[in-house]
């Protein structure tokens, strides 16, 4: 019975490290969301959204826990930036994912607070039209 637990224990404990970088949320799915730091103290994140809905949903709010403030906004292919609005939302097309990257759109979170590092929690609460909140804890790459 107790080796039966113990297995049973195991298991479970490597199926929630095998999902740790996946949030998956309504028809919303969030794959691994870290950030990296500059030497000029803003935090760089990468993720991405998948929508697995048949409607389109949208990001309509960001609000970090971690940080005063932050910027959103699209990269063309000349590397030009222009602001995302969140008013407005950032679309993501049912059965589509957007990439929160280098080359596409970038999410950057400034002024923040003292004493970040890899071990505490970086926590933002991202607000979508119909999925809700959905509160992510970012991991911070070296």
């Amino acid at each position: 019975m107790i080796r039966l637990l113990l297995i049973w224990f195991c298991t479970c404990l490597s199926l929630n490290t095998a999902n740790g970088h996946e949030i998956i949320h309504k028809k919303i799915t969030i794959y691994h969301p870290y950030l990296i730091i500059d030497n000029k103290f803003k935090a760089h994140a990468f993720m991405s959204i998948e929508n697995l809905g048949d409607q389109s949903e949208f990001l309509i709010g960001i609000k970090p826990k971690f940080s005063k403030t932050y910027e959103l906004f699209r990269i063309d292919e000349q590397g030009n930036t222009s602001e995302i609005n969140l008013g407005k939302g950032l679309e993501i097309p049912a059965g589509q994912a957007v990439y929160f990257e280098s080359e596409t759109i970038g999410l950057i979170f400034s002024d923040l607070k003292e004493g970040i590092s890899w071990f505490n929690p970086h926590l933002a609460t991202f607000v979508f039209k119909n999925a809700g909140m959905i509160e992510l804890d970012f991991e911070v790459e070296p």
